[in-house]
């Protein structure tokens, strides 16, 4: 399971250096720094082992009938299904660190790391991320029907809007259980995260054919 938000904030008085010289990237000590030409300082830009973040959370919601109570936010995996056998939709949770304002943001990606498929080809299908409108869905409790115990989804299947903020679409390519990346721009769902839902960025995806 794999799914990171990357946001990169530079001080603004190394904007000017950073924008002069192409630069290289190292990891240490799981810590990813760019370094720069004539610049004696390594810039840390994003820390996999981000402290900060109190409440992150994940699961897939399962609308087969059986399914539709069962909870799997303990799993290793998110499926992502759209099958005649039923559906499953992903919910994510990222708390975005203090310090970096909307207005510092110039994009935002979000990374799926896809493995396989049990459902034939699905290449040419689409994936809309949205944004998840509860912010208090609780990772080993929500299911299709409650987004926590005894507390239902306004709809089932999890609350989401589709404008205001904007969500994201990816078209799926090279599927064919083949180990690749899925990737969603979703700057306006974690400005927004940022500027009304106190720094808490909630993601629901799922198969739009």
């Amino acid at each position: 399971e794999y799914h990171d938000l990357i946001a990169v904030k530079a001080a603004e008085t190394k904007k000017s250096a950073l924008t002069k010289y192409l630069g290289t990237f190292d990891i240490n000590n799981f810590k990813l720094y760019a370094k720069f030409p004539n610049v004696n300082e390594a810039f840390k830009v994003y820390d996999v082992t981000d402290t900060s973040s109190v409440n992150n959370k994940d699961n897939f919601l399962d609308a087969y009938s059986t399914n539709q109570n069962t909870n799997y936010g303990t799993g290793a995996e998110i499926n992502l299904i759209n099958s005649s056998d039923g559906t499953n939709r992903q919910v994510i949770n990222f708390t975005i660190p203090a310090g970096i304002a909307s207005a510092d943001i110039t994009s935002s990606n979000l990374y799926f790391n896809y493995f396989a498929t049990s459902i034939g080809d699905i290449n040419g299908k689409v994936v809309d991320c949205w944004k998840l409108t509860r912010d208090d869905w609780h990772e080993t409790q929500s299911t299709w029907i409650s987004y926590k115990t005894a507390n239902s989804w306004t709809t089932a299947g999890g609350d989401f809007v589709t404008t205001s903020p904007a969500g994201a679409s990816y078209t799926v390519t090279n599927a064919n259980n083949v180990i690749t990346w899925w990737n969603w721009t979703i700057t306006a769902l974690v400005t927004d995260a940022i500027d009304n839902v106190a720094r808490s960025l909630n993601v629901l995806c799922k198969f739009n054919n």
